[in-house]
């Protein structure tokens, strides 16, 4: 007996065989990917109860084997996770398909930049449907205790445009082009709330608020008091 299960956005085939539960993790984009792979893994197993596919030896992963038809491990392996589309995938079928000169030279390079930081830290080999709403969080959790480049605190407005990114190439060009076929999970992510800055203020109202002592003029800068009334 088998049958499909998700953790996440990863499905896996929960079966019994030789009186023990197993599972079996699916490389898979769709719930339809995942109802073929069921649908050959239980023909599989069939075959193997009338003997035209032998019994699974010792030494090899059932799951591969069944759904392998009978396939040692290595050979297995390779055949089911052939068709996997990793970060790394899509940020490299994105970047070859970017037409040159399309974009400005500064805005190529930071578009660069964030992206060279996504792969570092979620993981250039990290298969797309493995990336949930926690991989994510954890992202902006490492990455606002970086510094930027001045050695100051980064910044939640940098990681949310570094994510931005990720949204971007995952949904407008990865589900345009088929290579995944579910959302970027970036909705609901927390960041750390930041001082808002003031409103625009002419010269004369800044002035006027420094006659009245809210602001003080310290040479060319100018410091906001806050009201204590």
């Amino acid at each position: 007996m088998a049958w499909l299960e998700t953790k996440g956005h990863v499905y896996r085939i929960r079966f019994r065989f030789q009186g023990r539960k197993r599972v079996l993790p699916l490389r898979c984009r769709s719930r339809r990917e995942a109802d073929d792979c069921l649908s050959r893994f239980e023909e599989q197993t069939r075959l193997i109860d009338r003997g035209f596919i032998e019994t699974p030896p010792e030494d090899v992963d059932v799951g591969l084997y069944i759904i392998s038809g009978g396939k040692r491990n290595e050979r297995a392996s390779k055949s089911v996770t052939a068709s996997v589309t990793t970060v790394a995938t899509l940020f490299d079928a994105y970047l070859a398909k970017s037409p040159n000169g399309a974009k400005e030279e500064s805005t190529l390079l930071t578009e660069q930049k964030h992206i060279s930081h996504l792969r570092r830290l979620i993981g250039e080999n990290i298969p797309l449907h493995e990336v949930t709403a926690l991989t994510l969080q954890n992202y902006i959790d490492r990455r606002l205790k970086e510094p930027d480049h001045y050695g100051r605190s980064l910044s939640s407005r940098t990681v949310k445009k570094e994510l931005s990114k990720l949204a971007y190439v995952w949904n407008r060009f990865g589900v345009t082009e088929e290579i995944v076929s579910q959302p970027a999970p970036t909705t609901r992510l927390i960041y750390v709330k930041e001082r808002s800055k003031p409103p625009f203020q002419t010269r004369a109202q800044i002035e006027r608020r420094i006659a009245r002592g809210k602001l003080r003029n310290r040479g060319t800068l100018v410091v906001d008091v806050p009201d204590v009334t």
